[in-house]
């Protein structure tokens, strides 16, 4: 769960990258799995959620990207403050 995501989220390879919050999933070889901008939503302190699920054990690690810059007076049109709680992940299980 995400509050106050502000900056669009982006469509394609190109503009993921200018999302200011993201998900991204590696493998244990640190290859990238999975990739995806959390969606904006518009107004101050509005919720978004992001989820995905695989069917197997694949994930090693996690890296999320949440606003471009850090917690301060600083949310405006140029910056994003994006603060995250509520995680929901299975149970971690020994990768082969």
């Amino acid at each position: 769960m995400f509050t106050d995501v502000d900056q669009p989220d982006g469509t394609g390879a190109a503009a993921a990258h200018k999302s200011s919050t993201r998900i991204d999933y590696f493998d244990k070889t640190g290859r990238l799995l999975f990739s995806s901008s959390v969606p904006a939503s518009p107004g101050d302190g509005s919720l978004s959620f992001f989820g995905i699920k695989f069917d197997d054990a694949r994930i090693a690690s996690v890296r999320i990207t949440a606003g471009d810059v850090a917690p301060g007076p600083n949310d405006d049109k140029q910056h994003d403050i994006v603060m995250m709680d509520d995680f929901i992940y299975g149970e971690p299980q020994v990768l082969r």
